[in-house]
């Protein structure tokens, strides 16, 4: 990677500090995750874990060629397994060796808001071991990129960063999928949900939630009046709600029975997706229904 140090590194609004690592190895089947987003709609999104596959480079002409130790400032070209990848594959060939979420990632530059620095280099890094943090929203389990995990886990990290236990034993789907790197004493396990940081949470999530109460009641009391009124509804009534939940309804079933439209830059279009996807819309588009409608209200 080729680094141009930024002459405001020390001062505000300077994100060259923040950027990957100078340095980075690679090698055939590491496990890594995106740094940026991609092509977030297909499936390569910041945060998105997959598998080296393979690693190649090109030399001037653009032809194939072979790492040399002399040209160091070369990036190659990682060939990653994305699970989540929903593109169209690189080739037919591919596809057929069932190598469809295989994609090529090649370097970016990120650039810093000075203007005065910027990075070339792959927006990948290693993802065998991550912070709690960063495996939000990530699910481990089998037929899962992370399948397994072991948790470090202590007494005083739970006082530092409140609920961080729960977050962790909460990403694996099975209890046979995750293990303690250290003991689970009952001292420790008191402390889930005791800390003072986790106190002052609580209390600010109490006073949040009277907020929002008071404002829903609030909304209660003035949708008489006809200024709030919108399109024959209330503005924030249920009857706007039940309105927007329709117009939500119309445009999925819309997609459902839309085609593709080939651009490989764009995300498929529903209609095109497989009959086990169109069945799980459908059934959560019955379940919108079931649960904000009222007999007789129509969507």
């Amino acid at each position: 990677m080729r680094l141009i140090e930024c002459k405001r590194r020390n001062e505000d609004n300077c994100l060259s500090a923040d950027f990957s690592a100078a340095e980075t190895h690679y090698s055939v089947g590491l496990m890594i995750k995106l740094q940026t987003n991609i092509v977030p709609e297909l499936g390569l999104y910041n945060n998105a874990r997959g598998w080296i596959r393979d690693i190649i480079y090109l030399d001037d002409s653009g032809a194939l060629s072979c790492y040399k130790p002399s040209e160091q400032s070369r990036v190659p070209i990682l060939v990653c397994e994305f699970p989540t990848y929903i593109g169209k594959p690189i080739s037919e060939v591919m596809a057929e060796a069932g190598k469809s979420t295989w994609v090529p990632i090649a370097a970016l530059t990120l650039r810093c808001d000075c203007n005065k620095c910027h990075r070339t280099g792959l927006p990948a890094t290693v993802a065998k071991a991550d912070s709690v943090h960063s495996l939000q929203g990530v699910t481990i389990g089998s037929g899962k990129p992370i399948e397994r995990c072991i948790i470090h886990w202590t007494k005083d990290a739970e006082s530092k960063w409140p609920g961080i236990f729960y977050v962790a034993a909460s990403r694996p789907m099975a209890s046979g999928d995750f293990s303690l790197a250290g003991d689970l004493t009952l001292d420790a396990l008191a402390s889930v949900g005791a800390s003072d940081g986790w106190k002052k949470q609580d209390k600010e999530m109490t006073r949040l939630t009277g907020l929002s109460m008071q404002a829903r009641r609030n909304a209660r009391s003035v949708v008489t009046k006809p200024w709030h009124q919108e399109d024959g509804c209330h503005h924030g009534s249920r009857q706007d709600y039940v309105k927007r939940i329709e117009e939500f309804v119309g445009i999925v079933e819309a997609e459902l029975r839309s085609a593709s439209t080939g651009n490989p830059l764009q995300p498929p279009a529903l209609g095109s997706a497989g009959a086990s996807v169109r069945s799980e819309c459908e059934a959560c588009l019955a379940q919108w229904r079931a649960s904000f409608l009222r007999e007789g209200e129509k969507v």
